[in-house]
């Protein structure tokens, strides 16, 4: 049989909270009576010397107890007037019946009742302890009591001890506290059982949206938002679903828009090369060697998107394997610029590079970290305006490397600036397909740079273009 969480946490509460109300009242119960017993014990011994001190003035003046053991009566008559004259406990004579069922003090026929059983327990004994006067409830254990007269003793009593259950006032004084205890016991308990329902589907409500939450997420519903006001864990869970939700939802419209972009990509190429074979077999077009170059050309467009596609895939994710090794990063790029130094010749383009006076080392992975390079000097060649300027700067910004790469322009709007990194995004200026990338590139070097730990970013250039910044955490800088 399944069980609901709701029904397992209101069950343990309220089993606990049922233990710790079943322990309480036995404390009470017991420490009541602890205190109850100590209470008449003090009150029988204040009784027991009061007594005392009236039996040493009866001494004095009749000088023997025969009175007493010819009259017993007289023996009781005495000893319960004094009991009455020194007893503590409020007797109730003036309240209503009504009055006396609603309070904590002992009637008058209790506390008669008590005082005759507690007269009922003395004996009067001789000074040797002999017993003169025996009394009518005797027990194992017994209380003494001196009475004295000019300083010594002429007698003694003696009390018969009773466990608090068998004294009457204790029946009157426990019955009553033991009402109070059920109906305090009974009215914590439904108390503390609605707070356990309430507590428990306070947790269990936001659990339940979670699970009809993640429910409607597997049908491919992302409009679906958790509202929890819980100031909690369990808030925190709420938003962290929200937040994947839009995630997911942002993720599946970049996934629509990146199938439909390819689509688009590889449909040109295709629809060229279709029409050029079906041109070819019909006899419209020559086959001579302007046909093939063109032919030749789709095809290594449609390579290079697959090529950039594949990169792009393998880099997709912040863990891809890289090597890991030390970097000289003003080396690689010295080296690379060299490289490009015939095509930035050929396109007009002047380059001035300012590195500062300092070997910097990088963590990571040299064929990598060329690749971001040859990137962003690609996307120089291909969109400065001829002729142009490129300014390459790097400069210690913490304990990070900033490169910066400033070209004349033309540059792009600012609405373009945060497009920039987009998957087969491509800006006006590269919408020639003879000059323009795949629109994959620079998406290709945020997923290195970021999996290097460090960031790039698109702004706009103090020389009036746009300026790529990259920034990789170095681990070491050494001047020369």
């Amino acid at each position: 049989m399944k069980f609901k969480l709701l029904h397992k946490l209101f069950l343990a509460n309220i089993s606990i909270i049922l233990m710790l109300v079943l322990g309480l009242l036995a404390f009470s119960y017991y420490s009541s009576k602890s205190v109850f017993n100590d209470f008449i014990h003090n009150m029988e011994n204040k009784a027991l010397s009061s007594v005392a001190d009236t039996l040493s003035s009866y001494y004095e003046t009749h000088q023997s107890w025969n009175e007493f053991t010819d009259k017993r009566e007289v023996w009781y008559s005495t000893i319960i007037s004094q009991l009455v004259k020194s007893s503590p406990i409020t007797v109730i004579n003036s309240q209503s019946e009504d009055e006396q069922k609603n309070t904590s003090a002992i009637p008058d026929k209790v506390l008669g009742t008590a005082l005759k059983v507690l007269s009922e327990r003395i004996s009067l004994l001789d000074n040797n302890k002999n017993v003169i006067l025996n009394g009518q409830i005797s027990s194992n254990y017994y209380i003494y009591q001196p009475i004295n007269l000019n300083g010594k003793v002429i007698a003694w009593l003696r009390l018969s001890t009773l466990e608090v259950e068998n004294r009457v006032a204790a029946e009157h004084y426990f019955s009553s506290q033991l009402n109070i205890i059920y109906w305090a016991g009974l009215i914590g308990v439904l108390a503390a059982g609605l707070c356990s329902f309430y507590l428990s589907r306070g947790i269990t409500l936001p659990i339940e949206k979670l699970n009809q939450g993640t429910k409607t997420l597997a049908s491919r519903d992302f409009s679906f938002k958790i509202n929890v006001n819980t100031n909690d864990e369990l808030q925190d869970l709420a938003e962290n679903f929200n937040f994947i939700t839009q995630e997911l939802s942002q993720y599946e419209t970049r996934q629509k828009q990146w199938i439909m972009d390819i689509s688009h990509e590889l449909r040109t190429p295709l629809t060229i090369l279709q029409g050029e074979f079906e041109a070819i077999t019909d006899g419209v077009s020559d086959y001579d060697k302007n046909m093939i170059t063109s032919l030749k050309e789709e095809v290594n467009h449609i390579s290079r998107l697959v090529n950039d596609l594949h990169e792009l895939s393998v880099t997709d994710t912040l863990e891809f394997n890289y090597q890991h090794e030390n970097v000289d990063m003003h080396l690689l790029l010295t080296n690379y610029l060299q490289r490009y130094q015939s095509l930035f010749l050929a396109s007009d383009i002047y380059v001035h590079a300012h590195f500062e006076a300092a070997k910097v080392i990088v963590p990571g992975d040299v064929y990598r970290l060329a690749q971001v390079i040859k990137n962003l000097l690609d996307n120089s060649v291909r969109y400065i305006k001829s002729p142009g300027r490129l300014w390459i700067e790097t400069k210690q910004v913490d304990n990070y490397l900033q490169l910066e790469f400033h070209d004349s322009g033309p540059g792009v709007q600012e609405e373009v600036l945060a497009k920039l990194f987009d998957r087969l995004y491509r800006s006006d200026l590269s919408r020639n397909r003879k000059t323009g990338g795949s629109g994959i590139g620079l998406a290709i070097c945020r997923n290195i740079i970021t999996a290097h730990k460090g960031e790039i970013f698109a702004d706009h250039s103090r020389k009036g273009g746009l300026c790529m910044t990259i920034k990789l955490p170095f681990s070491e800088l050494r001047y020369y």
